[in-house]
């Protein structure tokens, strides 16, 4: 299978809600009722575009879905557990110095951590799965 780049990624709409995210977040936190209008557009800006990246995604992982099953008559999946795999890294004592840590590589592991749960993994085998009655079967191998 060819690696296709996601519908929403092509979209301006990360990169909107990047820029509304920096901008809300020159606005210091208040309650709600104490927020000044333009911090209330801002708080309204980013909802709007969370909104519209996470339809997005779905719109994508509901066509993806589809097209496999129409196109396949047997999918097969390997049956990854996402949450272990997301999971933030153990720090690592340094020996020569009590109370001292080494790096454990955290930066990075927060890189891949976004990418897994950005991919959406776990929502587009529900969605495979529940297209499933169309005449194709799907297996997951063990992982």
């Amino acid at each position: 299978m060819t690696h296709r780049k996601t519908a929403w990624r092509a979209s301006r709409a990360p990169d909107q809600l990047q820029a509304a995210q920096q901008a809300l977040y020159r606005f210091p936190r208040c309650k709600a009722k104490d927020r000044t209008a333009n911090h209330q557009r801002a708080v309204d800006k980013v909802a709007q575009l969370h909104g519209k990246v996470c339809r997005q995604r779905l719109d994508h992982a509901h066509k993806t879905a589809l097209g496999l099953v129409r196109a396949h008559d047997f999918i097969a999946h390997e049956d990854l557990k996402i949450r272990h795999m997301s999971k933030a890294p153990q720090p690592r004592p340094d020996s020569d110095r009590p109370g001292a840590f080494l790096p454990n590589g955290v930066g990075a592991k927060a890189g891949l951590n976004k990418s897994i749960h950005d991919a959406g993994w776990g929502v587009f085998l529900t969605i495979l799965h529940a297209k499933t009655p169309h005449g194709c079967n799907v297996s997951s191998s063990g992982g």
